[in-house]
C-alpha cells in the first residue's frame, strides 16, 4: 500500500503547467488589452470633439440669431429716423442705387 500512495503523489508532481504556454497567453493578454484601452480612448476623444462641436460651435446662440436678425430688417427696411425733421431710413440697396445715380449724375456734363 505505500508503494500505491507514492507513486499517486508522484503522478500529482508531474502535472506542473508548462511556462512558455502561460507566457504567451498573458503576453497576447496585455497585448490585447492594452489596444482595446487605446482604441476606447481614441472614440472617446473622437465623441467629446463631435459634442463639443454641435454644442458650442455649431448652435448659434438665440441672442446673436435674435441681433443678426434686428440688423437685416434695419438694413433692409423704411423707417423713420426723425419724423420731426423729415429724416427716413432706406433699404441698403435702394441707398446704393440712388448713390450710384447721384454719381453719374455728377460725372456728366
Amino acid at each position: 500500500m505505500p508503494d500505491e500512495r507514492a507513486q499517486h503523489v508522484a503522478e500529482v508532481d508531474d502535472s506542473d503547467p508548462r511556462s512558455m504556454p502561460t507566457l504567451l497567453v498573458g503576453i497576447v493578454g496585455l497585448v490585447l488589452t492594452m489596444v482595446l484601452v487605446l482604441l476606447l480612448e481614441v472614440l472617446y476623444q473622437r465623441t467629446t470633439q463631435a459634442e463639443t462641436y454641435r454644442k458650442v460651435v455649431a448652435e448659434q446662440p438665440l441672442e446673436l440669431r435674435q441681433v443678426q436678425a434686428q440688423q437685416l430688417e434695419q438694413l433692409n427696411g423704411y423707417r423713420w429716423i426723425s419724423e420731426q425733421e423729415g429724416i427716413a431710413a432706406i433699404p441698403i440697396d435702394r441707398a446704393i442705387d440712388l448713390l450710384v445715380e447721384e454719381a453719374r449724375g455728377q460725372t456728366q456734363p
